[in-house]
């Protein structure tokens, strides 16, 4: 994760605003891949995949079942 978010992540007084910073920096992954402004590369992908679990959206398999 870019440093510039963990500080933004630290200067949080609450759950809800790391939660919000979280989605945020997900946002502009997604906007950028979408954008075709950043390459889905693995580094990438390992973010957002950091950042789900982080958030708990970690429906891996669609039905919730393994």
């Amino acid at each position: 994760m870019q440093q510039d978010v963990i500080n933004k992540i630290l200067q949080t007084e609450n759950h809800e605003q790391r939660m919000r910073v979280l989605a945020e920096r997900r946002s502009e992954i997604l906007q950028a891949i979408g954008d075709r402004t950043i390459e889905p590369t693995e580094d990438v992908l390992g973010e957002l995949f950091d950042l789900n679990v982080m958030l708990g959206d970690v429906n891996f398999f669609g039905d919730g079942e393994a």
